[in-house]
């Protein structure tokens, strides 16, 4: 229910942003792909959830095509979201980023929604790094020198606090990105001081180095910090 509290939000935070009234009844409820009686439960829940419908800022991470628990611990059919699934989604997003258009809602959410899963991933894998960050290096040099000596990288064993700080280079350029798009698709004009270019953001994508957080990722995976 939260995901559809969250899509709720968006297509009501969309609709005033653009047009300064919230979409009609209908309207929402062929969005989320629900009936009257699912509409009535949700519009309940988003209520006692106390969430914010129009929050200050954009934000990435209100964006997923999973949910939280199911990146974090799976399904009964499905594995936690691994540094596998990392790479089939970072593909899927480099493939349809190309094709970016600020006219087209549908592809623009489709790509917020692939970004904003990685982003939720990614937080996780640090929020677990960071609980084991007095525990040192990882346990097997000559796999990290394996993995990333191919990119050119020199071989030293990095410690905890050096993948964090790898991470978060990352995710920096990496969120700043995909605001920029969600600001546009959410018609938050107010926080626009210049105008976005889809090509400019393309080539500022283009330059992200997914490399080395796909090997990190892999190194955490396989238990190779301690």
């Amino acid at each position: 229910m939260s995901d559809k509290i969250n899509k709720l939000h968006r297509y009501m935070r969309i609709g005033i942003n653009r047009t300064g009234s919230f979409p009609s009844q209908p309207e929402l409820m062929k969005k989320l792909g629900i009936n009257p009686e699912e509409f009535n439960e949700l519009i309940n829940e988003a209520k006692e959830s106390g969430r914010d419908i129009r929050p200050e800022y954009f934000e990435i991470n209100q964006y997923s095509k999973i949910s939280d628990s199911e990146i974090k611990y799976g399904t009964e059919e499905k594995e936690p979201f691994g540094h596998k699934d990392f790479i089939n989604f970072h593909k899927n997003l480099s493939e349809k980023i190309l094709d970016l258009n600020f006219g087209d809602d549908d592809l623009t959410e489709d790509i917020l929604e692939l970004a904003g899963t990685l982003v939720k991933y990614l937080e996780i894998q640090l929020s677990k790094i960071d609980q084991n960050e007095d525990s040192g290096k990882l346990k097997s040099y000559d796999s990290y020198s394996e993995v990333m000596s191919v990119y050119g990288i020199e071989k030293k064993i990095p410690t905890n606090n050096q993948i964090q700080l790898s991470v978060d280079n990352f995710l920096s350029p990496f969120k700043e990105i995909f605001n920029k798009i969600g600001i546009i698709y959410e018609s938050y004009d107010t926080h626009i001081n210049e105008p976005y270019n889809e090509d400019d953001i393309i080539n500022n994508y283009e330059t992200l180095n997914f490399n080395e957080i796909i090997s990190l990722l892999k190194l955490y995976e396989d238990g190779q910090l301690s």
